[in-house]
């Protein structure tokens, strides 16, 4: 392990099964079930490198963070700022405690609570879980999409109104 706690925000604990640093280039790298505690959230994926010059986390492969609000993203890779709240991903799933979900081909975060989502999908689930293979009753389809948590709005550009999958 890195670091020694999980919870103060100025400490980071990860667990991994292969750590290699990389002095030349400032850069920490872990390989294997990565998990990263840090300020309530936890980072999970198969491999994470950390830019120490730039301050930078870069996550790959079934990357998954969980946020201490209860949402929970998912996504192929994700860039991020050293606390967590700025950055980007590809191949995006967002699931959040209210039943909304959000996809997108990829998504940015800014100033810790606006998501913009480009090529993406919004819908709210009745049902704690959708059923295996069954579309939800509606979502909204939309080049861009924007979340911003504080003002608690989402904003969508040349969209359309899908039901039943269709």
């Amino acid at each position: 392990m890195l670091g020694t706690g999980v919870d103060p925000p100025s400490r980071c604990c990860w667990k991994r099964r292969n750590c290699a640093t990389t002095r030349q280039f400032d850069r920490i790298s872990a390989i294997g079930n990565v998990q990263i505690y840090y300020g309530g959230n936890t980072v999970e994926a198969e491999r994470v490198v950390f830019d120490r010059r730039r301050n930078r986390l870069r996550a790959e492969g079934n990357v998954r963070l969980t946020e201490p609000n209860g949402n929970v993203l998912r996504a192929e890779t994700m860039e991020l700022s050293e606390d967590l709240r700025d950055g980007f991903a590809t191949a995006l799933q967002l699931d959040t405690p209210q039943r909304t979900r959000f996809i997108a081909d990829g998504a940015r975060r800014e100033d810790g609570n606006r998501t913009t989502f480009d090529n993406g999908i919004y819908t709210v689930y009745t049902k704690p879980t959708n059923p295996p293979g069954k579309p939800p009753l509606w979502r909204v389809r939309a080049a861009t999409i924007v979340h911003n948590e504080t003002e608690r709005t989402i904003e969508f550009q040349n969209a359309s109104l899908e039901f039943f999958g269709r």
